[in-house]
């Protein structure tokens, strides 16, 4: 007996033709006509086909991927959070900076003239809280204790989320996003000479939810401190 037979699918062979193991009908005029076989075991009378995936191998290979999602969908969700803290932080640091150059670019000079003494002239006058720069501040002098702590006009203002100037005053404006406050202070080892200037940005919902409690950094503010020196001017 041979060790397979061959099971003829489609359409009965023609006279004349013959069926070879691979699959191809010669006919007698000499042209070939492909079929289509399958083996059977003469053992077992089952067709040998191609094998496939079985549901048990499928389930298997659905929790190993729903294993790995669980473990990778933290990540993500990591991810995404520390982007958005990086976005607010690097936003604030920007409106902290316009803050500070325009602190710094308000007059703290000497002024020099030909056989004369220094003469010193610093601004206390201009105020920088409301969406354009106006003559009725306090320039450079002096900020009151606490400027950073709390909304003290002019030494605040409030800012939505794409930067827009929307108010001052002692409470934010309803679609503000950001509180911007700064504070004046001479350097106590030069005070007629040096400044410390600071600027500080946190957000309206971080200010919201530690009214009760002491005013710490979250990580999400934006804090610059710098200090200008009174130069000579001619």
């Amino acid at each position: 007996m041979a060790a397979a037979q061959l099971l003829r699918v489609g359409h009965p062979l023609r006279r004349g033709s013959f069926q070879n193991p691979s699959g191809i009908n010669r006919e007698s005029s000499g042209r070939v006509a492909c079929t289509t076989a399958a083996v059977i075991d003469p053992r077992t009378k089952a067709v040998d086909a191609v094998h496939g995936f079985t549901l048990i191998e499928v389930l298997v290979a659905m929790v190993l991927m729903i294993l790995i999602c669980l473990g990778v969908a933290p990540l993500f969700a990591m991810a995404v959070a520390g982007a958005r803290v990086a976005r607010f932080q690097t936003f604030a640091t920007i409106l902290a900076a316009a803050r500070l150059e325009q602190l710094r670019s308000l007059t703290f000079a000497y002024e020099v003239r030909p056989s004369m003494t220094p003469i010193e002239r610093t601004d206390i006058t201009t105020n920088l809280s409301g969406e354009f720069a106006t003559p009725d501040g306090p320039g450079l002098l002096e900020s009151p204790a606490g400027t950073l702590d709390a909304n003290v006009p002019p030494y605040v203002d409030y800012i939505d989320g794409k930067g827009a100037w929307v108010g001052t005053g002692p409470s934010p404006d309803p679609h503000a996003v950001f509180i911007r406050r700064w504070a004046v202070h001479r350097d106590p080892t030069d005070p007629e000479r040096s400044l410390t200037l600071q600027v500080l940005v946190v957000a309206v919902a971080d200010e919201e939810a530690r009214r009760a409690g002491p005013r710490v950094l979250t990580g999400r503010e934006a804090l610059l401190v710098t200090t200008v020196s009174r130069k000579a001017r001619r």
